[in-house]
């Protein structure tokens, strides 16, 4: 197998790409096939937009819905979708898109502002996406094709947090309900849902509606394969055309000719994240020995195989708002010990549970080796990742080992930190009103270097008070047929409707 490295200075650029894998592209008459497995590591948990968490769900967001319009962080351009044009007012207060005529949703209704008032206002509701909406004081329909959005503040990150917005029907939604719209939405986008066998399958074919732009894949079918090993298996025998791998995958597909390993980059970290409800953990001395304890360079080492970077700083640097001049954590493991012992911890400890799903038990392995080194005696409990994730938003758990990432804005990354967060991203449980303010402040700010300065500030809290324990970085990782061609964004933002077969 080849391998492609795809390199980005920011976190959303968009890549056209070669892909490669086993099999041909075309079918037993010998035509050029028209339709495309994937295999993905975990099934969908809604398929309405506003209730996006799971990576999967990012994919079905993306076959069922457009966006306004994607925009690029790196180029600060938009490639329009929904949207023909945008006007911003001069306090920037004011955000007024024109909408193009004509779009049909999948049902063959018209999509109009009022859908797009309606999703906003969904997202504002939303347990799940509502942090999009944070900076929206009204969404209002001025005209069929005009909706203007006001803002309670300027806020520089505006137009990348609306580009999450995947419009939705608001009829269908009023006819059919919320339970029902979540199981067969009705969108705009390339596909329509054919199929959904729960832990199986979901098939997907295209939407004969779709006006923007070809859709070469006339159906798509994302098989649901939570072992990292099964997908590979069934890419290497032709049974998928493409997959979500994972780094242990790497080594055998790499020895196979006809396949490509594409490194997409993203804004993703592996953290620590403690449960700072329990009083063991409430001692920030607990908190930085544990963070003293990770030899970061050593767990890339032993389980990325070079597709990650060490680091212990909480915003990626992939990210605006990332910066090195914050206190950092060195693998020091007789300082972590000297901190258990100021903390009153008397070795051997037990520290109870290390959670984690799937993906993220090699890591949790050496980091429960590295904490038993400096006395701290953990068991690993390895759970199904809804599952996984459902336990740690309640705050059902010890410590887990987390894999995360949002927008190329530190400002996405508030819900991990704010109280807004609770029982959803801010795993930690952690909250402070000053932290608070000061991160509603770098909202706030349109000058990049004042926005740059306040996150500075907000990034030394984060630090200095070990609220999370980062490990790495790292990109997302897919093996694909070599007679594929697509187009890929990053954090694995797929149009699967435009690959092609060659």
């Amino acid at each position: 197998m080849k391998r492609k490295t795809l390199i980005a200075l920011m976190a959303v650029m968009l890549l056209v790409l070669p892909m490669a894998g086993c099999g041909g592209g075309a079918d037993e008459n010998g035509e050029v096939r028209t339709d495309l497995k994937v295999a993905v590591d975990c099934d969908a948990d809604s398929l309405a937009p506003w209730d996006t968490i799971l990576s999967t769900t990012y994919i079905t967001r993306t076959m069922l819905f457009d966006p306004l319009f994607y925009y690029d962080t790196e180029s600060k351009e938009l490639k329009y979708y929904i949207a023909e044009d945008h006007q911003v007012s001069n306090d920037g207060l004011t955000y007024t898109f024109k909408l193009k005529e004509g779009i049909q949703f999948s049902d063959g209704t018209e999509l109009t502002a009022d859908d797009v008032v309606f999703t906003a206002n969904q997202y504002k509701e939303s347990y799940n996406q509502s942090v999009y909406m944070e900076s929206v004081d009204t969404v209002t329909a001025v005209d069929d094709y005009t909706v203007e959005f006001v803002l309670k503040y300027p806020y520089s990150p505006f137009l990348i947090d609306v580009s999450n917005l995947y419009i939705a029907s608001e009829k269908a939604f009023e006819e059919m309900g919320q339970e029902e719209f979540a199981k067969n939405p009705v969108g705009s986008g390339q596909y329509t849902l054919e199929e959904w066998k729960s832990a199986v399958s979901l098939r997907f074919v295209k939407n004969e509606n779709y006006s923007d732009g070809d859709v070469t894949m006339d159906a798509v079918e994302l098989v649901v394969m939570t072992d990292a090993n099964a997908r590979a298996t069934a890419l290497e025998s032709g049974d998928v055309d493409v997959a979500s791998i994972d780094v242990a995958s790497v080594k055998n597909l790499e020895t196979i000719d006809t396949l490509e390993i594409v490194e997409c980059p993203s804004t993703k970290n592996c953290l620590i994240s403690m449960n700072l409800t329990q009083d063991i953990f409430k001692d920030v001395k607990v908190r930085e020995a544990i963070s003293y304890a990770m030899n970061r360079a050593y767990i890339v080492e032993a389980t990325q195989q070079g597709f990650a970077t060490p680091t212990s700083i909480f915003y990626p640097s992939s990210v605006f708002g990332y910066s090195e001049n914050v206190t950092t954590y060195d693998y020091d493991p007789e300082k972590a010990k000297e901190l258990l012992k100021e903390a009153g911890i008397t070795t051997p400890y037990d520290l109870g549970t290390l959670t984690c799903n799937e993906s993220g038990s090699t890591v949790a392995e050496i980091v429960q080796q590295q904490l038993k080194e400096i006395g701290l005696d953990m068991k690993i409990q390895i759970l199904e990742t809804s599952t996984f994730y459902d336990q740690i938003y309640k705050a059902n758990y010890d410590i887990a080992v987390v894999r995360i990432g949002f927008e190329a804005d530190a400002s996405t990354y508030d819900p991990m930190l704010t109280e807004k967060g609770i029982g959803n991203v801010n795993f930690a449980h952690y909250t402070d009103p000053e932290l608070a303010e000061l991160l509603d402040e770098a909202k706030a700010t349109l000058d990049t270097d004042e926005r740059m300065k306040l996150y500075e500030q907000v990034a030394e809290i984060v630090q200095s008070q070990v609220i999370y324990v980062p490990l790495y970085e790292y990109p997302d990782l897919w093996a694909q047929n070599a007679n594929l061609e697509g187009e890929y964004r990053v954090n694995s933002v797929i149009e699967f409707g435009r690959f092609q077969w060659k």
